[in-house]
């Protein structure tokens, strides 16, 4: 062995990832605060996530992400830290990047301030709007968008799932189109 410290596993079943979400969520709102017009740009949450938080939201972030307990004690500096949790026998130092705030309207506002998230929802609602006059089926439109947008409440932009969901919604869509067009007699 060289004397590496054992990784931490993170439960995503647990209650501290809705209570992690929660101080990012807050980390982007403060931030956009600061920069309400056009934000901070893209791909700089990583950087900014822990100069927006209180010092204990900041540590509580830590606690929450590695599943410590309440009292360990936690220093760190950026998105590097070092872990005392006599509880659960870890001592530890280590980094956490945060890319996104996981949450679409957070990562938004954070990215591109009040202007850009206004830009953002005229375009989701103006698309959605045109694709409901094409097809005129309400249900199947909520039922193509809504779980998507469900998702990107929790999450962020996938470049994985992001395609691939568009890309089947675009054919339930298109299929939806094809059987409700009145067929022409020649």
């Amino acid at each position: 062995m060289i004397g590496l410290t054992p990784p931490v596993f993170k439960d995503y079943g647990s209650a501290y990832t809705l209570k992690a979400r929660k101080l990012l969520w807050k980390s982007a709102w403060n931030a956009a605060l600061e920069r309400p017009f056009f934000g901070w740009g893209d791909e700089t949450f990583a950087y900014q996530v822990f100069e927006h938080l209180s010092p204990d939201d900041a540590r509580n972030l830590f606690r929450y992400e590695l599943n410590l307990s309440p009292d360990a004690q936690v220093s760190y500096g950026g998105f590097t830290y070092y872990v005392d949790d006599d509880e659960k026998n870890i001592h530890s130092t280590g980094s956490i990047l945060y890319h996104r705030a996981h949450n679409i309207i957070m990562d938004e506002l954070y990215s591109h301030g009040f202007t850009g998230l206004s830009l953002f929802l005229v375009i989701i609602f103006s698309l959605s709007w045109k694709i409901y006059r094409t097809s005129g089926d309400f249900w199947l439109i909520t039922a193509c968008l809504l779980p998507y947008a469900i998702y990107l409440l929790a999450w962020f932009y996938v470049p994985t799932v992001t395609p691939l969901y568009f890309i089947l919604a675009g054919i339930v869509l298109a299929n939806r189109t094809k059987l409700s067009r009145p067929k022409e007699v020649v």
